[in-house]
Protein backbone atom coordinates (compact mmCIF):
# COMPACT_ATOMS: atom_id res chain seq x y z
CA UNK A 1 0.00 0.00 0.00
CA UNK A 2 1.04 3.57 -0.96
CA UNK A 3 1.16 6.20 1.40
CA UNK A 4 0.74 10.16 0.34
CA UNK A 5 4.08 11.00 2.15
CA UNK A 6 1.81 14.59 2.99
CA UNK A 7 -1.14 12.62 4.50
CA UNK A 8 -0.78 12.42 8.16
CA UNK A 9 -3.92 10.69 8.36
CA UNK A 10 -2.60 7.86 5.97
CA UNK A 11 0.36 7.63 8.47
CA UNK A 12 -1.54 7.74 11.51
CA UNK A 13 -3.64 5.08 10.63
CA UNK A 14 -0.71 3.03 9.32
CA UNK A 15 0.85 3.73 12.75
CA UNK A 16 -1.79 2.43 14.33
CA UNK A 17 -2.78 -0.78 12.58
CA UNK A 18 1.16 -1.54 13.18
CA UNK A 19 0.86 -0.85 17.01
CA UNK A 20 -2.02 -3.19 17.11
CA UNK A 21 0.49 -6.51 15.43
CA UNK A 22 2.56 -5.32 17.87
CA UNK A 23 5.50 -4.32 15.33
CA UNK A 24 5.95 -0.93 17.90
CA UNK A 25 9.41 0.52 15.57
CA UNK A 26 7.47 0.39 12.20
CA UNK A 27 4.42 1.94 14.28
CA UNK A 28 6.54 4.56 16.06
CA UNK A 29 8.02 5.88 12.96
CA UNK A 30 4.64 6.43 10.97
CA UNK A 31 3.50 8.01 13.96
CA UNK A 32 6.45 10.21 13.53
CA UNK A 33 5.98 10.76 10.46
CA UNK A 34 1.79 11.98 11.01
CA UNK A 35 3.30 14.38 13.81
CA UNK A 36 5.47 15.79 10.99
CA UNK A 37 2.81 16.40 8.83
CA UNK A 38 0.48 17.89 11.75
CA UNK A 39 2.54 18.56 14.93
CA UNK A 40 -1.28 19.36 16.33
CA UNK A 41 -2.49 15.77 15.91
CA UNK A 42 -3.23 14.80 19.39
CA UNK A 43 -3.95 11.50 18.54
CA UNK A 44 -0.94 10.79 17.20
CA UNK A 45 0.65 12.09 20.56
CA UNK A 46 -0.99 9.48 22.54
CA UNK A 47 -0.41 6.65 20.31
CA UNK A 48 3.28 7.42 20.04
CA UNK A 49 2.96 7.48 23.84
CA UNK A 50 1.01 3.98 24.04
CA UNK A 51 3.96 2.38 21.08
CA UNK A 52 6.41 4.18 23.28
CA UNK A 53 5.06 2.72 26.44
CA UNK A 54 4.87 -0.86 24.86
CA UNK A 55 8.77 -0.42 24.60
CA UNK A 56 9.50 0.75 27.69
CA UNK A 57 10.10 4.21 27.09
CA UNK A 58 8.05 6.00 29.82
CA UNK A 59 9.53 10.02 30.10
CA UNK A 60 9.11 9.87 26.46
CA UNK A 61 5.53 8.91 26.50
CA UNK A 62 5.08 11.28 29.16
CA UNK A 63 6.84 14.03 27.09
CA UNK A 64 3.92 13.21 24.18
CA UNK A 65 1.30 12.85 26.67
CA UNK A 66 1.99 16.42 28.15
CA UNK A 67 2.30 17.19 24.17
CA UNK A 68 -1.28 15.95 23.83
CA UNK A 69 -2.69 17.55 26.73
CA UNK A 70 -1.02 21.12 25.54
CA UNK A 71 -3.16 20.66 22.25
CA UNK A 72 -6.67 19.14 23.99
CA UNK A 73 -6.18 19.49 27.85
CA UNK A 74 -10.18 17.90 28.12
CA UNK A 75 -8.45 14.54 26.24
CA UNK A 76 -9.67 11.17 28.61
CA UNK A 77 -7.10 9.47 26.59
CA UNK A 78 -4.13 11.86 26.91
CA UNK A 79 -4.83 11.71 30.67
CA UNK A 80 -5.11 7.99 31.03
CA UNK A 81 -1.50 7.68 29.29
CA UNK A 82 -0.38 10.10 31.28
CA UNK A 83 -1.04 8.20 34.70
CA UNK A 84 -0.18 4.99 33.04
CA UNK A 85 3.14 5.67 32.28
CA UNK A 86 3.48 7.48 35.80
CA UNK A 87 1.89 4.13 37.16
CA UNK A 88 4.67 2.28 35.13
CA UNK A 89 7.52 4.62 36.78
CA UNK A 90 6.50 4.01 40.61
CA UNK A 91 4.49 7.53 40.98
CA UNK A 92 1.24 5.95 41.50
CA UNK A 93 0.06 9.25 43.72
CA UNK A 94 0.77 11.29 40.85
CA UNK A 95 -1.22 8.91 38.30
CA UNK A 96 -3.94 9.00 40.40
CA UNK A 97 -4.11 12.76 39.68
CA UNK A 98 -3.97 11.84 35.48
CA UNK A 99 -6.90 9.17 36.46
CA UNK A 100 -9.15 11.84 38.60
CA UNK A 101 -8.54 14.34 35.65
CA UNK A 102 -9.97 11.63 33.23
CA UNK A 103 -12.69 10.69 35.43
CA UNK A 104 -13.86 14.15 35.51
CA UNK A 105 -13.88 14.33 31.87
CA UNK A 106 -15.53 11.13 31.31
CA UNK A 107 -16.50 9.64 34.67
CA UNK A 108 -17.75 6.21 32.57
CA UNK A 109 -14.12 5.37 31.06
CA UNK A 110 -13.53 1.87 32.09
CA UNK A 111 -9.92 2.41 31.71
CA UNK A 112 -9.46 5.27 34.33
CA UNK A 113 -11.32 3.17 36.69
CA UNK A 114 -9.44 0.45 36.59
CA UNK A 115 -5.81 2.30 36.57
CA UNK A 116 -6.89 4.20 39.22
CA UNK A 117 -7.82 1.21 41.00
CA UNK A 118 -4.33 -0.54 40.04
CA UNK A 119 -2.71 2.76 41.59
CA UNK A 120 -4.69 2.69 44.88
CA UNK A 121 -4.02 -0.98 45.27
CA UNK A 122 -0.04 -0.56 44.76
CA UNK A 123 -0.18 2.27 47.27
CA UNK A 124 -1.96 -0.40 50.05
CA UNK A 125 -5.29 1.52 49.46
CA UNK A 126 -7.63 -1.67 49.15
CA UNK A 127 -10.96 0.10 49.86
CA UNK A 128 -10.29 2.73 47.14
CA UNK A 129 -9.30 0.21 45.19
CA UNK A 130 -12.39 -2.30 45.32
CA UNK A 131 -14.43 0.60 45.06
CA UNK A 132 -12.69 1.62 41.85
CA UNK A 133 -12.68 -1.89 40.27
CA UNK A 134 -16.35 -1.93 41.24
CA UNK A 135 -17.03 0.79 39.76
CA UNK A 136 -15.30 0.02 36.19
CA UNK A 137 -17.12 -3.26 36.34
CA UNK A 138 -20.64 -2.28 36.85
CA UNK A 139 -19.77 -0.15 33.16
CA UNK A 140 -18.02 -2.93 31.58
CA UNK A 141 -18.48 -6.72 33.52
CA UNK A 142 -15.85 -8.66 30.73
CA UNK A 143 -12.86 -7.14 31.84
CA UNK A 144 -10.71 -10.17 32.67
CA UNK A 145 -8.17 -7.84 34.47
CA UNK A 146 -10.23 -6.07 36.25
CA UNK A 147 -11.88 -8.96 37.99
CA UNK A 148 -8.33 -10.20 38.24
CA UNK A 149 -7.45 -6.89 40.33
CA UNK A 150 -10.58 -7.01 42.31
CA UNK A 151 -9.52 -10.54 43.28
CA UNK A 152 -5.96 -9.40 44.43
CA UNK A 153 -7.55 -6.27 46.47
CA UNK A 154 -9.87 -8.84 48.26
CA UNK A 155 -7.19 -11.11 49.27
CA UNK A 156 -5.27 -8.10 50.66
CA UNK A 157 -8.48 -7.38 52.52
CA UNK A 158 -8.69 -11.19 53.60
CA UNK A 159 -11.89 -11.21 52.40
CA UNK A 160 -11.19 -15.00 50.84
CA UNK A 161 -14.60 -16.17 50.19
CA UNK A 162 -14.67 -13.50 48.07
CA UNK A 163 -11.89 -13.99 45.96
CA UNK A 164 -12.53 -17.39 44.21
CA UNK A 165 -15.56 -15.92 42.28
CA UNK A 166 -13.30 -12.45 41.36
CA UNK A 167 -10.32 -15.44 39.77
CA UNK A 168 -12.67 -17.83 38.64
CA UNK A 169 -14.56 -15.03 36.35
CA UNK A 170 -10.96 -13.25 35.24
CA UNK A 171 -10.04 -17.03 34.33
CA UNK A 172 -13.10 -17.26 32.58
CA UNK A 173 -12.86 -14.33 30.76
CA UNK A 174 -9.22 -14.44 29.87
CA UNK A 175 -8.15 -18.02 30.11
CA UNK A 176 -4.07 -16.92 29.92
CA UNK A 177 -4.67 -15.10 33.60
CA UNK A 178 -5.33 -18.91 34.63
CA UNK A 179 -1.86 -19.40 35.76
CA UNK A 180 -1.75 -16.55 37.48
CA UNK A 181 -4.85 -17.35 39.38
CA UNK A 182 -4.57 -21.49 40.21
CA UNK A 183 -7.49 -21.92 37.75
CA UNK A 184 -7.44 -24.82 34.48
CA UNK A 185 -8.96 -22.67 31.93
CA UNK A 186 -12.54 -24.47 30.69
CA UNK A 187 -11.25 -25.96 27.61
CA UNK A 188 -8.86 -27.88 29.79
CA UNK A 189 -11.48 -29.03 32.30
CA UNK A 190 -12.16 -32.68 32.29
CA UNK A 191 -15.58 -33.25 31.38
Amino acid sequence: MRIDPSNGFCWYNKGTDLYVLGRYKEALTCLEEALKVNPQFTEAWINRALVLWCLGSYEEALTCCDKALEINYDDTRAWICKGTNLLSLGKADEAIICFDNALKINPDSVFAWHNKGVALLELGEYEKALQCFDEALKRDPNLAKTWFCKAETLNELGRYDDVGHCAYRAAILDPTLSDRVGIAPSNQIER
